[in-house]
């Protein structure tokens, strides 16, 4: 069997795309002719004519939002993002992931009215798909209430996570070190963008309210790149407002050893996320022991189940900051047996199972 997985090109870390590159390594392992298939640009005189009407970066709006793809002959065709079914116009696929809907959901901005049209036209052609896997059970009744596809055709298949990399590691010191982390004080972790959804305000908000309230200084440290404009700007804002901009470490990209690392020490991980379409930083931590308090939204009981706790998911700040308190004391009173809970959980979840269940909906497909 030859399978092209359509995906964006390599460029930090992100969900979709570590998606696409384990699923790759998982299907090779087994013996499937597995591809990665990159959208390709477009002609240079079509950029700029593009740039000098719409208000985006063609070169990198293209990437997401994909108008020429190149498959091989005879390919089974796999697009592995929601985001990348605009090229299903001129390039029909197979089968269809579906993380979640919720760039339709972006706020308005420069260019994304843009991308809001794109995120329409690649729902009307999720029809055209065979197959639509689903990360999470939410996905799929999310897929269900909108009419965008029929039950028959929905795959539920959840990711995995690389357990020779995600384990408990030893002692993160250099790297805290660098981070300006203090042993005597916990830290929690949060890896992500800063989409509003994510809702960070409210995690700088419990910071502060944890310090003032409590008098209990807590530290975060936020993983991965500022993609929002103007997002992290208002969140150091806030910190200052709080006077808590010492407790926060943006820290942009890490390697998986040095994530694993922090997951590991981290007093616990955190997601105050209003809506998921799965949330595998969560899958992560718990691989490597770390305690998790997220919001008590359906994605989230579908990784964890009772191997974290939940925050309602109307709750405010200060509602946040006293949950904070009383977990970090709770996780750190029974550390070893949290530790052994999130592991187990874990260990229900892999890139092969993920490549298994794919592969059976691959064998569902007439070519």
């Amino acid at each position: 069997m030859l399978v092209d997985l359509l995906c964006r090109p390599p460029r930090g870390r992100s969900g979709v795309g570590r998606y696409a590159q384990e699923l790759h390594k998982a299907l090779r392992s087994q013996g499937i002719d597995s591809a990665l298939i990159y959208p390709r640009s477009l002609p240079a005189l079509l950029q700029s004519l593009v740039s000098s009407h719409w208000p985006i970066d063609p070169a990198t709006f293209f990437t997401s939002y994909p108008l020429s793809v190149s498959y091989h002959p005879g390919a089974l065709r796999h697009v592995t993002a929601q985001q990348f079914a605009s090229s299903m116009a001129l390039s029909p696929a197979h089968v269809i992931t579906v993380h979640d809907l919720f760039p339709q959901d972006a706020p308005l901005g420069p260019g994304a009215t843009t991308a809001r049209f794109f995120d329409a036209l690649g729902r009307a052609f999720l029809r055209r798909a065979q197959a639509v896997i689903v990360d999470s059970e939410a996905t799929r009744q999310m897929l269900l209430r909108r009419r965008l596809t029929i039950s028959t055709r929905i795959h539920l298949v959840p990711l995995g996570v690389n357990h020779s990399v995600m384990y408990p590691r030893q002692s993160p010191a250099p790297l805290g070190r660098d981070m300006g982390l203090s042993r005597n004080e916990p830290y929690i972790i949060y890896v992500g963008t800063e989409a509003p959804r994510k809702r960070l305000d409210l995690l700088v908000f419990a910071l502060g309210a944890a310090k003032l309230r409590y008098n209990v200084k807590i530290t975060m440290v936020k993983v991965g790149p500022a993609v929002y404009p103007g997002a992290r700007e208002r969140l150091e804002k806030l910190a200052q407002a709080w006077q808590i901009q010492d407790q926060i470490i943006w820290a942009g990209s890490l390697s998986d050893d040095e994530l694993a690392a922090l997951y590991t020490h981290a007093a616990c991980y955190v997601s105050t996320a209003s809506a998921e379409g799965f949330g595998l930083p969560l899958l992560e931590a718990l691989a490597c022991g770390c305690p998790v308090l997220a919001t008590d939204i359906p994605p989230h009981r579908e990784i964890c189940d009772t191997a974290a706790r939940y925050v309602p998911v109307y709750a405010d700040g200060w509602i946040w900051g006293s949950a904070l308190c009383e977990a970090i004391a709770s996780f750190s009173e029974d550390r070893a047996n949290i530790t052994r809970i999130a592991q187990d959980r874990a260990a229900r979840f892999s890139w092969e199972r993920t490549a298994d269940e794919t592969l059976a909906v691959y064998r569902s497909i007439r070519l």
